[in-house]
């Protein structure tokens, strides 16, 4: 562990001296990163990739045995449609950004919960947590034509999809002794993102406005939260 640290850190000093740095032009960020990755996966180092929630069905119909798959094949292959459909949506409203001006596209999404105080200390094991919320929404934002990325990675070299690394993420972070992380948290983090996004607008042309999320019924598909965007609606004229 030590030798990679260093292996690590030798290079990034070396960078900075030469005047080579992360905050920096682009093409001397991207020399880099290039550096940096080259001299860990030298050591047999590896970069952390964030593991992503399985679906439950996906998960069920690998596992299940011929007879449970087919029963639940016609419910299998309506879900991949659905998917199919949700990315296609998605991949639309990343390139209407580029024409828009006037459209908000955004993803949120309720973070596992934090559990605080957390320590190496064994004593922490028999303490009481407190649970922590965050709640984020990302607005999306389609990179300037003629940009390109810093690096290539594996989810993100082989699509064709709108670059959408510019994208800014506000944080709703909140413990349990303030609220729960139900429809009642989300719907008012989100009207509150909604508030303050028709805001930063000055002219008075129509604003659009399109949300993704998961599919959790206590947290997103449910009827407060429908009547919370109807409410957005009908209390903003220039929102669509």
């Amino acid at each position: 562990m030590k030798r990679l640290a260093e292996a690590v850190h030798q290079p990034h000093k070396t960078l900075i001296q030469t005047g080579i740095t992360p905050k920096n032009k682009t093409g001397r960020r991207k020399k880099y990163l290039i550096h940096v990755r080259n001299d860990v996966l030298k050591d047999n180092g590896s970069f952390f990739v964030p593991k992503k929630d399985r679906c439950e069905l996906c998960v069920a119909y690998e596992n299940a045995d011929i007879a449970d798959k087919a029963k639940l094949e016609e419910k299998y292959d309506e879900h991949l449609i659905e998917k199919i459909l949700s990315r296609k949506e998605k991949k639309e409203g990343k390139e209407a950004l580029k024409t828009n001006k006037n459209l908000i596209v955004a993803v949120y999404d309720l973070q596992a919960v934090l559990q605080l105080p957390r320590g190496d200390v064994s004593v922490f094991y028999y303490r009481s947590k407190l649970n922590n919320m965050n709640f984020t929404v990302s607005k999306l934002k389609t990179e300037e034509r003629g940009q390109k990325r810093d690096h290539l990675t594996a989810s993100n070299s082989n699509n064709d999809e709108p670059i959408v690394n510019l994208s800014t993420t506000k944080c709703y972070f909140w413990h349990e002794g303030v609220g729960n992380r139900g429809a009642d948290e989300i719907g008012s983090c989100s009207f509150e993102f909604i508030e303050k996004e028709l805001q930063s607008h000055t002219s008075n042309e129509p604003i659009d406005s399109i949300f993704y999320s998961d599919n959790c019924c206590g947290q997103n598909k449910n009827k407060y939260i429908v009547e919370m965007f109807m409410y957005a609606v009908i209390k903003h004229d220039k929102l669509n």
